[in-house]
Order: C-alpha cells, then sequence, then structure tokens
C-alpha cells in the first residue's frame, strides 16, 4: 500500500504538469479537469488518513517485534502493557 501512495504522490505533480502543458495554448485546463484533479486529491487525503488511522498502533501498547519460533515465523504486533 505504501509503494502505491508513494507512486501516486510522485506522479501527481507530474500529471498536474501534463494537463497544464496540453491546455496552455487553448486558455488552460477545462473546468472537468480540474473538477477531476480536486477530487483526486480530495481521495488521495482520505486514503492517507484511513491508512494512517488504520496501521497506528493504540496508546499505551508496546510493539513486539518478529521472531521465529521453531520452524514458523510470528509476525510483529502490538501487545497491551
Amino acid at each position: 500500500m505504501l509503494g502505491l501512495i508513494e507512486t501516486t504522490l510522485f506522479l501527481v505533480p507530474v500529471a498536474i504538469y501534463a494537463i497544464w502543458r496540453c491546455t496552455a495554448a487553448r486558455g488552460g485546463p477545462s473546468p472537468l479537469a480540474l473538477a477531476a484533479g480536486c477530487i483526486a486529491l480530495a481521495i488521495l487525503a482520505a486514503s492517507l488518513f484511513w491508512y494512517v488511522r488504520a496501521e497506528r498502533i493504540a496508546p499505551g501498547a508496546t510493539y513486539v517485534p518478529p521472531r521465529i519460533e521453531g520452524d514458523r515465523l510470528i509476525p510483529g504486533h502490538a501487545a497491551p502493557k
């Protein structure tokens, strides 16, 4: 998920520049393109907000790193204090 967010954050300025470059000769981007850009940015912001809320550890919890027990990998997790 994080790679998708980083890629999107990288490509947004490139896309904005491409739209501006293609439409500059005609007087700027159309209102539809501006609306689509604003909607895309709102979706990105909402996705980032959701991701941060979903991945955080509760206050007072302790992070237990991943470990190997026997032949099994126990993933990292948050344990209450």
